[in-house]
């Protein structure tokens, strides 16, 4: 999938969006200071297209746990390369 940058907004937000063929992936991170730290918030949102809407129910149920599980891998990564601690996943 392709992404490209939808917002930027210096040491505050990036917004990404991808598209392929059966979906559209809307991601957006903030950057937020907070009395323990720096907290980072990334939220993506899948819409499903062409003949994958039909099947969103059943696409959402297989899509979920792995989505779920490389958002985790992926702040964890985020939390260890700027040798930060993980609060919530």
């Amino acid at each position: 999938m392709r992404y490209e940058t939808t917002t930027f907004e210096p040491s505050s937000r990036l917004g990404l969006r991808g598209v392929s063929r059966f979906s559209v992936a809307e991601d957006d991170i903030r950057v937020v200071p907070g009395d323990d730290g720096t907290h980072i918030r990334w939220t993506l949102t899948v819409s499903f297209r062409g003949g994958a809407k039909l099947l969103k129910p059943v696409m959402t149920r297989l899509m979920r746990p792995a989505l779920e599980r490389l958002g985790v891998e992926a702040m964890t990564g985020l939390a260890k390369a700027l040798d930060g601690r993980l609060l919530s996943a």
